[in-house]
């Protein structure tokens, strides 16, 4: 309620912030006043006392010379006061240049009773303007860039205004002449050229020029300067002194730095003979005349003197290219040196503007190409010290040059055709007046250009120049020895021919090989001879062929090859050229069956291979009745009849050595096509001596004591009574001996019906000696005779063993295996505990090799067969008894081979049963054990809780080794673990089956799984019962075959199911109650869910509501305050097994002691059906409390003229209690 007190202003603004730039920018300067218990009165903002009344309540607390009092307030007037409303007033500052402060200055705001409704005045909070650091800033025309040319600093009258904010200016520096001289001192060039701003514009500057504008500004006026002179712009930077400025302390460095621009210098152009046309030729004879003419400057009176002015003069007449005898290096610029170097002497100062270079002769003086010379005066050769170049250049053409040959190519002894063939010949090609290319040697341009002129006239030449070796000529050739000779080396050229005569070339340099660029042609050209004598060169494989590489056609390849001569072209084509190149080929010894009278006389055109004009290839056929007993020498001669000269000439000789002498095995026998034992009994096989390196003797059939010798020759090495030695041996004779040729002897075997062997015969042949022309060779023919004995005994298999065995008749044992031998008998001791017992059984043999199968139970098995299980029957019979393996088990059928080793067999022969045992596998089965097939295991609260375990047995196969690791075999098994009833909302296909994986499944043995079960909380399948629908997949199992069990586990409802309550209603209390805080309930089930109506406007949710009751006898408690109101909206069906019911605030709650509530869970809310309690939750009672409300206690009805029209109300609210 109001007292009708003074009233009070808030400041508000950019003003409350600003600093003292701000002020003088007039940027972020508004202040605003808001008044509370008072107003403003109607005139204030427009023109009159009351605004002027209210400027003038805003002043400095400070004493500033250039601050608010003296600056600002003196030009603040109504145009700058806003009255925005009663209460609040708008002021905004304008742009006060002048405006400085050397501290932050302090406003005080006091509002006068004379602008106010009430009777007082009001004071406001104080205003801060902060102090900045001062800045200085160049106007004027000079850095306005109106007046700063070169020009206009030598005419005078520009001006610079030097601006300090922040600070003010001395008054001294217009009055005081050190200060004045410090302030234009502190104007200062970047450069410092002799007529430029430090030297002419500064010292020329005095008091005078200063000007005090106004205690922020101060102006230079620029006298006239006639002497300024700058060669490049000029860059003025101003730094104040210190004592220029109030705070006296700063030196402040100005912006932004004054740009002069200086004015255009000097030019110069060149004159004279040296630019008229000069040649090569004119610099070497001298004489030529350079005029260097200014304009704009004057040259420097000593120009021309031997100073170093002169020679910067000279060295600044550059060429634009640099070659090794040009102008850069032979007469002028930085680099010349020598006897023609142009100094002093050359240099002639004419007048002020003109000087003459005078060129002096030089001989050393040479151009690859023109060549211009630019011409740059130095700034220390004139008067104003600048450099100028000139726009234009003096050009020297370049003369043309020549060339002269040399080298060996040039002289006879090195230019013969041989010469050429060879390579190696070269040819130096010298310049004069010209260099070479400098890449002429590498691959490109230059070097293409050179060898595409490097050419032979007589195109007619077949073999010549152009043809043969041109073409093999690149930069691996070629030598640029330096600038002036290149040497080119000519590589081998075996192809080139010029029979008869002789070949002179016609060389020209061409222009892209030279840095002349124009192509010179050499005074005298090589001249090629023709070779006297033609050449034959021999090889191929021929040249180390044996004996017996002719024989086998092997290594027989003869090439001749021809060196200053070719072939005809009807070499190689039936013909007299041909016969007569073959008939050049000749031995130079006796051999009967040598190269004269078994190989030449095969030999063909047939054989012969014309390559090209200088090749021809001879390919030697086989010839196996090629005999030499020594090397043979073949002589080689080319006939005048088969090339093109005419002329016959020789080549090299070649050697075929002779090889030892070697004996074959052939015929029948040998080739294995009638060698069977009743081959020989039949008779008519035949066996074929064949002799390589050597011939047969006549005598083998005329002289009995060697043939018989022959004949003994073949020897069996084993001597089985009636095997070879003792049989074949004795039967040959004469008869059975036929001499084919010079190198082979049959012999055909007559009838033998004695022939008998027990094995395989092996029969070896060594030849007598005298049997062979050399005589004193024994040799052992290959390949050994393999004579195959007939067939050895049979086995036959019977018994029950043989009559469709399965896995299970195996396993039980009993089964009986007769082995009966037909053409063998048993050995005696058959069945007794030895060696030959262990080796038929292990000759016992599965096909297939698995863990629990025959190999592994019977053959190697502890419990497996032995000697206990073999009989002896008779010679013919052995009885094999199967012991009992309940071990055993197949994943598959596999069968058994039986082979009878040597070792129980009279005749010590393996023999194999023609047929294998075959062993069908059993059916397998599984059954189920455990926990979860067990009543007290398998109860929904155990499949929730987790830890209930399955055992898994099969019979009559195997579990994968890797069922119980990360595998297919384990995501297969779990897959098979489902439920018969695929629609429980939350049963085991939905709940348990995504929760199983590898870890929960345990490989016990091969035969026995253990799957535990994990955690399942939200497992629920209310009423009733669940059976699962167990089938064992094929990839779980070693057989592959899916199993199913014949009993299923059965999982029974939990009775009864469990739920909880949890949240912020079981802590609440009855204040908490009230306002609708710490309200919430939520109920979670366990072996049951909710129905899916619950939640909406629903018997369902009716239902569980009236579950919730007050065990108590409470008024105002929760049956009677809550229950009533509590509806669909207040609960939420979080998920199948969760509910939340949320209690509004409600303020008629109220409870003089704890209240317990009682839940149940009523079956129309489950799908169960079933009732079941949840625990009890307590409401705290809470200390009363009473609170005062109403328009008087909200402040809406609470004035004193309120309570005095009356009308106002006040309610008293109880909490925790109710009223009586």
């Amino acid at each position: 309620i109001g007292n009708g007190g003074a009233g009070s202003a808030v400041l508000a603004g950019s003003l409350l912030t600003a600093s003292e730039s701000s002020v003088i920018d007039g940027v972020g300067t508004v202040l605003t006043i808001t008044l509370s218990g008072d107003t403003f009165v109607d005139g204030l903002g427009s023109p009159g006392a009351s605004t002027d009344a209210l400027l003038a309540g805003i002043t400095s607390t400070g004493t500033h010379s250039h601050g608010w009092d003296n600056e600002v307030a003196p030009v603040l007037s109504a145009a700058d006061v806003v009255r925005v409303s009663d209460f609040v007033v708008r002021i905004t500052v304008p742009a006060i240049p002048g405006f400085a402060i050397t501290k932050d200055e302090v406003l005080s705001v006091v509002l006068p009773a004379s602008i106010l409704s009430g009777a007082s005045s009001v004071t406001a909070a104080n205003v801060t303007v902060s102090d900045i650091g001062p800045t200085i800033v160049l106007e004027g025309t000079v850095a306005a860039a109106t007046a700063n040319a070169e020009t206009d600093i030598i005419s005078g009258g520009s001006t610079i205004f030097a601006i300090i904010r922040g600070d003010v200016w001395n008054s001294t520096v217009a009055t005081d002449t050190d200060v004045a001289q410090a302030f234009i001192a502190g104007f200062l060039a970047a450069s410092s050229p002799p007529n430029g701003w430090n030297n002419v514009v500064v010292p020329n500057l005095n008091t005078s020029a200063l000007t005090l504008v106004n205690h922020t500004t101060i102006a230079i006026a620029l006298p006239e300067l006639p002497h300024y002179a700058t060669p490049a712009d000029e860059a003025v930077t101003f730094t104040n002194p210190s004592g220029t400025t109030t705070e006296g302390r700063l030196q402040i460095t100005a912006t932004p730095v004054l740009a002069i621009v200086n004015a255009a210098n000097a030019t110069v152009v060149i004159q004279g003979s040296l630019t008229q046309g000069a040649t090569e030729d004119d610099i070497i004879a001298g004489g030529r005349v350079l005029d260097i003419v200014l304009t704009g400057d004057t040259w420097i009176p000593s120009i021309g003197d031997d100073n170093q002015a002169t020679r910067d003069l000279l060295a600044g007449l550059v060429s634009t290219s640099n070659t090794t005898n040009g102008w850069n290096l032979v007469l002028a610029g930085p680099a010349a040196s020598g006897d023609y170097a142009l100094d002093h002497t050359n240099v002639e100062r004419i007048n002020n503007q003109l000087v003459r270079i005078t060129l002096p002769a030089a001989p050393t003086y040479g151009l690859p190409a023109s060549e211009d010379i630019a011409v740059t005066v130095p700034g220390s050769a004139l008067a104003e010290g600048v450099a100028v170049t000139a726009p234009t250049v003096a050009t020297i053409a370049n003369s043309p040059g020549s060339v002269t040959l040399a080298g060996s190519l040039m002289t006879p002894a090195a230019s013969g055709e041989l010469d050429i063939i060879e390579g190696g010949s070269y040819l130096e090609i010298i310049l004069e007046g010209d260099t070479w290319a400098s890449d002429v040697d590498q691959p490109g341009a230059s070097l293409a250009a050179l060898l595409s002129l490097l050419v032979s006239p007589n195109t007619t030449l077949e073999h010549g120049w152009n043809n043969d070796v041109l073409p093999l000529l690149n930069h691996t050739h070629v030598t640029r020895v330096s600038n002036l000779v290149v040497n080119i080396t000519l590589p081998p050229a075996p192809g080139y021919s010029i029979t008869p005569g002789t070949e002179t070339l016609n060389i020209t340099i061409a222009g892209a090989a030279v840095a002349g660029g124009l192509p010179l042609v050499p005074p005298v050209q090589p001249v090629l001879n023709n070779l006297l004598v033609s050449l034959a060169e021999l090889t191929g494989s021929l040249l180390v062929a044996t004996e017996n590489n002719v024989i086998d056609g092997t290594s027989s390849v003869l090439v001749i090859s021809l060196t200053g001569e070719t072939f005809l072209d009807s070499v190689g084509s039936p013909g007299a050229s041909t016969d007569a190149l073959l008939a050049g080929i000749t031995s130079t010894g006796d051999h009967s069956h040598g190269w004269n009278t078994e190989v030449a006389s095969v030999l063909t055109a047939a054989d012969v291979e014309r390559l090209n004009d200088y090749e021809v290839r001879i390919t030697v056929p086989p010839i196996p009745g090629f005999a030499i007993t020594k090397d043979e020498i073949l002589s080689v001669t080319l006939p005048s009849a088969a090339v093109t000269g005419g002329v016959s000439f020789p080549a090299a000789n070649i050697t075929i050595p002779d090889d030892a002498p070697t004996i074959s095995m052939q015929g029948t026998v040998a080739a294995g096509t009638a060698n069977e034992e009743t081959d020989i009994i039949s008779g008519g096989s035949t066996i074929v001596v064949v002799l390589r390196g050597d011939v047969w003797n006549t005598t083998l059939v005329s002289d009995p004591d060697v043939r018989d010798a022959f004949i003994a020759g073949f020897v069996s090495a084993a001597s089985p009574p009636n095997g070879w030695n003792n049989v074949v041996l004795e039967a040959l004779n004469g008869t059975a001996l036929t001499l084919v040729n010079h190198t082979a002897v049959a012999i055909t075997l007559p009838a033998l019906p004695h022939y008998a062997t027990p094995a395989d015969e092996a029969v070896t042949f060594t030849n007598p000696a005298g049997a062979t022309t050399e005589g004193g060779f024994q040799i052992v023919g290959s390949p050994i005779l393999a004579i195959v004995n007939a067939a050895n005994a049979t086995v036959a298999l019977q018994g029950s063993f043989t009559q469709t065995v399965s896995e299970n008749d195996v396993i039980s044992g009993g089964l009986v295996l007769d082995i009966i031998l037909t053409g063998d008998t048993w050995i005696p001791t058959i069945g007794d505990n030895n060696q030959a017992t262990i080796d038929l059984i292990n000759g016992l043999v599965a096909t297939t090799n698995t863990s629990n199968g025959w190999n592994q139970i019977l053959v190697a098995g502890p419990d497996g067969l032995d000697h206990t299980n073999v009989e002896r029957i008779n010679n013919q019979l052995v009885r094999i008894t199967l012991p009992a393996v309940p071990e055993y088990g197949l994943p598959a059928d596999e069968s058994i081979i039986v082979t009878v080793p040597g070792s129980a067999l009279s005749e010590g022969y393996d023999v194999t049963a023609p047929t294998p045992v075959p062993i069908a596998n059993s059916d397998a089965e599984v059954s189920l054990s455990g926990l979860l097939m067990t009543k007290p295991g398998s109860g929904e609260l155990d499949i929730i809780r987790g830890g209930s375990w399955l055992l898994l047995t099969v019979k009559g196969d195997t579990w994968a080794t890797d069922i119980a690791e990360d595998s297919a075999a384990a995501s297969a098994f779990l897959a098979g673990l489902t439920s018969r009833n695929s629609t429980i909302e939350h049963g085991w296909d939905r709940e348990i089956l995504p929760l199983l994986n590898f870890t929960h499944v345990d490989r016990v043995t091969n035969r026995i799984v253990n799957l535990t079960l994990p955690e399942s909380r939200f497992y629920a399948i209310g009423s009733g019962i669940e059976i699962l629908n167990t089938t064992i997949v094929g990839p779980a199992l070693a057989g592959g075959k899916a199993l199913k069990p014949l009993s299923q586990p059965v999982i029974n409802n939990l009775d009864p199911s469990i739920a909880e309550v949890f949240d912020s209603l079981l802590v609440a209390t009855e204040l908490d109650v009230i306002d609708g805080t710490s309200s919430v309930l939520t109920i979670s089930l366990t072996g049951e869910v909710f129905v899916d109506q619950m939640g909406t406007a629903s018997a369902a949710t009716t239902a569980l509501l009236n579950g919730i009751a007050s065990t108590g006898s409470h008024s105002h408690g929760w049956d009677t305050e809550i229950a009533p109101y509590l509806g669909d909206a207040d609960v939420e069906r979080v998920n199948d097994f969760e509910v939340r019911i949320t209690v509004p605030a409600t303020p008629g709650f109220a409870i003089t002691k704890d209240e317990l509530l009682a839940i149940t869970i009523p079956a129309a809310a489950v799908n169960g059906l079933l009732p079941f309690s949840a625990p009890n939750v307590t409401i705290t009672d809470s200390t009363p409390s009473i609170e005062l409300r109403g328009t008087v206690a909200g402040g809406s009805a609470n004035e004193e003229t309120d309570i005095i029209s009356g009308g106002s109300t006040i309610f008293a609210v109880i909490r925790g209690d109710v009223w009586n």
